[in-house]
């Protein structure tokens, strides 16, 4: 029986940073939880700001030969300008706040006496930044006040937040879930005792986005009807007018809530509940981006269908399908003299762990697990994919827009959706490159004068392919929008979707016509360099180099990021060809690998970030661009010492600072060169307790909630840490299977099960001492993988349903 994956907390939250996610793709809510005042944040996966028209600005296509010319010419200022201004277009939408669900309790005994006397009410989720000495006074008695009294926990394995507690000898506790196939968030109230006692509990909607009415619904429903802004602007970019509305413009939303409480009263924000009896309060949401018809009669339709099948019947439904999915992967590490779990909270865990992380191995698998429930409560079918904060966020300007950032950020957030058996999770991101497609055909023919498609740097649920960036502080903002490779990133997903499930309708009907115009682009985008083909304009996201006077630029030719996405793009369109037996584009695509340009090692022994051995502006800088072909890409391996080694020694000039998801991304490539105690090195790193929310490139670690913070919280790190663990556990490389390739000395004993290999087989296995015991691979086709572990190599033939065991003590295979 899977161990049950808890989250603890003996206190509601004080910062957003401190709240419990739940969602269920739909529907994001931030639970901060609370005695005497209780708070969740709302979010809708298509509520977003502006309407879907175009981000282009130019009318005509770029002149990419001049751009060449002065790349060529050294005069890399003049590229840029001129790249800017007639290549750069608009940013992207935000993705916005949908509301606040608050209730209020207070208790009442039988002569109408109302407690607390005092009449406080202490709200929960005050700001981390507040100043104010009595707010801080009022939160440290608060905190002092729940020893013993209160908790509150994130079940993983169900997906229901639970909290306990009492409001003067009255016992309150509550259960809060996001059913996916109800799409409603449903709380139940027990109160206990209830023969003298009633508890008001005051439930009321609100929201930062315009509101255009609230309602009610005979006595027991409220609905509140809003819409989002046309424009939002960046955090980072300074207007006079960063957030604007439109009459007839502008997403429109609903968020409606239902009880089944008996006892009500109308309140103008909300209803009261007079509550002597268990009771149940259920919230639905919706947008006019998905539907069509009146959103408050459509979310009244479903509260009214989750009301006729009842708290325990949708609890029982919403257990049943999120533990399926979540119970599938199994993860845990042993050791010796282990701390007690139950004694401590998470936070306090989290605290501790740099000191003992011998004494406190399960913290390792409780956020490689928290990695698997984010991603399967914030990307399922029908669903929007993971944005930068997966469907959670609280602020009308969100860091980076909240959008979907396609030079590593958002393809991080799915590195685990098919090894670690989420595939179904990987559908949204699928869909999202559908819509990228479309619009990128027009990108590739209006910013370039070239067939196929392209997308780049950003975009958000408009789907916008071209590049941002115009509105940049000066031309440097090339560094960033100028990156047309993010098209042929996105198609290495939909290669690994049919790598893993082998779904030959989805390998024709999809990849293939994708990755050919995604081809069919960049063969038309390569400039014949001599005797070599090279992309240019080119950057190195978000990195600049020094040319010889010593002035930063973004603007060159061949990145070596660009050539290691080629390669890998050119190789799987390759392999679809053979799949499914046609020609294609298969005679240009061979041709025009063979004239890439090969990897350079640069005068410090590094990779080069460039096919120029420039000097970087910042050695530090956060990206490993040019180490895709190590990780994510299967390009550069440590059998190959000499560019291993050189890629080793770019890890070690990047140091052990940065952002949280950057720790990460190095974590997995250092797990991928065998480097299991740098790996594990890095992941300590970012399992370092943090409250910190400014914007900042080298202060990554983990907040109370164990959400990841660059900081602020950005979500690609959870997911990043749960991509490097596999990594140092397992690694498929063609038809090998590398089993603890780079294990730590701190993790020598623990168990796996439900890993998936490509071919969809499933793998467990159990390790002591360092050294594998037992391994068994249940397959789904027919198929054969070389295991390589205990320094031995055994061939496995696989046979779909039967399942393969070895007695691995002895290195025998059966």
């Amino acid at each position: 029986m899977m161990k049950n994956w808890i989250l603890k907390y003996n206190r509601p939250a004080q910062s957003w940073n401190e709240a419990l996610p739940l969602g269920n793709g739909k529907i994001g809510a931030m639970v901060f939880g609370g005695v005497y005042a209780d708070r969740t944040d709302l979010n809708i996966d298509t509520l977003w700001s502006g309407d879907g028209k175009s981000k282009i600005l130019q009318e005509q296509p770029a002149d990419l030969s001049y751009i060449r010319e002065s790349i060529f010419a050294g005069d890399y200022a003049e590229a840029e300008r001129y790249t800017k201004e007639n290549l750069l277009g608009d940013w992207t939408e935000s993705y916005l706040p949908a509301g606040m669900l608050e209730m209020e309790y207070v208790c009442i005994d039988n002569s109408g006496r109302e407690f607390p006397e005092t009449g406080c009410i202490i709200k929960a989720g005050c700001s981390a930044k507040q100043d104010d000495d009595r707010a801080k006074q009022e939160n440290a008695q608060m905190k002092q006040s729940y020893a013993g009294v209160y908790s509150r926990e994130l079940w993983m394995n169900r997906a229901v937040c639970q909290e306990m507690y009492e409001i003067n000898g009255v016992g309150i506790s509550k259960e809060t879930i996001i059913s996916r196939e109800f799409n409603v968030l449903a709380i139940h109230f027990h109160v206990f005792p209830c023969h003298n006692e009633a508890v008001q509990i005051k439930v009321k909607l609100t929201s930062k986005l315009r509101v255009i009415n609230a309602q009610h619904f005979g006595g027991n429903a409220y609905c509140l009807t809003g819409k989002a802004p046309v424009y939002a602007a960046p955090h980072y970019y300074e207007c006079e007018d960063p957030i604007r509305y439109a009459d007839d413009a502008g997403m429109g939303f609903a968020i409606s809530f239902m009880t089944d409480c008996k006892d009500t009263e109308a309140e103008s924000d909300g209803i009261t509940l007079h509550v002597k009896e268990d009771v149940c309060v259920y919230l639905t949401a919706s947008t006019s981006f998905d539907t069509k018809s009146d959103l408050a009669l459509y979310n009244q339709e479903l509260l009214q269908r989750a009301m006729e099948q009842g708290f325990d019947r949708i609890y029982r439904s919403h257990e049943e399908d999120f533990g399926r999915y979540f119970e599938a992967v199994e993860l845990e590490l042993f050791g010796e003299a282990q701390i007690c779990e139950e004694a401590f909270t998470t936070e306090e865990r989290l605290a501790a762990f740099p000191k003992q992380a011998e004494k406190d191995l399960n913290l390792v698998p409780l956020l490689f697990h928290y990695a698997r429930y984010l991603l399967l409560s914030s990307s399922v079918p029908g669903t929007q994919p993971a944005n930068l904060q997966g469907i959670w966020n609280s602020e009308l300007r969100p860091p980076w827009s909240c959008n979907y950032t396609l030079n590593i950020n958002t393809q991080m957030n799915y590195w685990i959706a098919e090894t670690l058996n989420l595939s179904q999770c990987h559908e949204p991101l699928i869909d999202f490159t559908k819509r990228l497609y479309e619009n990128g055909k027009i990108a590739a023919r209006e910013l370039y004068g070239l067939p196929g498609w392209v997308c780049h740097h950003n975009s958000d649920l408009w789907g916008h392919a071209s590049p941002p960036g115009y509105y940049g502080a000066d031309s440097l903002s090339c560094g960033y929008g100028c990156w047309p490779m993010a098209s042929g990133w996105l198609c290495r997903h939909l290669w690994e979707h049919y790598a893993y499930t082998l779904d030959r309708k989805f390998l024709e009907e999809t990849v293939f016509p994708i990755l050919e115009d995604a081809v069919r682009f960049y063969l038309a985008f390569l400039y014949v360099d001599g005797k070599q083909l090279v992309t240019i304009p080119s950057t190195s996201p978000e990195n600049l180099f020094l040319d010889e006077k010593g002035e930063r630029h973004a603007l060159t030719f061949a990145s070596t990021m660009d050539i290691s996405i080629l390669r890998e793009l050119f190789g799987n369109y390759l392999k679809c060809c053979e799949v499914l037996s046609v020609k294609g584009l298969s005679e240009s695509v061979t041709a025009a690998l063979q004239k890439l340009p090969g990897y350079r090692i640069g005068s410090k022994g590094q990779l080069q970030e460039w096919l120029t051995d420039y000097e970087e502006e910042d050695i530090h800088h956060r990206h490993i661009s040019h180490l895709f072909a190590v990780y994510p890409a299967d390009l550069i391996r440590k059998e190959d010492k000499e560019l291993a080694q050189a890629c080793r020694i770019t890890l070690s000039e990047r140091g052990v600072e940065g952002t949280g998801w950057c720790l990460s991304w190095r974590a997995c490539t250092r797990a991928r060169l065998g480097d299991g105690e740098e790996a594990y090195d890095l992941l300590k790193k970012q399992m370092t307790l943090t409250r910190e929310t400014a914007i900042c490139v080298t202060g990554g670690g983990t907040y109370p909630n164990l959400l990841c913070a660059h900081p602020p919280f950005q979500i690609d790190g959870n997911f990043g840490y749960a991509a490097a663990v596999k990594e140092m556990l397992l690694q498929e490389h063609e038809d090998k299977i590398e089993l603890l390739p780079a294990l730590p000395s701190g993790w020598p004993e623990g168990s796996v099960s439900g890993f998936k290999l490509k071919g969809g087989h499933s793998v467990a296995f159990q390790w002591k001492t360092r050294k594998i015991i037992a391994v068994e691979i249940t397959a789904n086709a027919d198929d054969e993988k070389t295991l390589i572990c205990n320094e031995a190599k055994i061939t496995v033939k696989l046979k779909p349903g039967n399942t393969w065991r070895g007695d691995m003590e002895n290195a025998i295979g059966e």
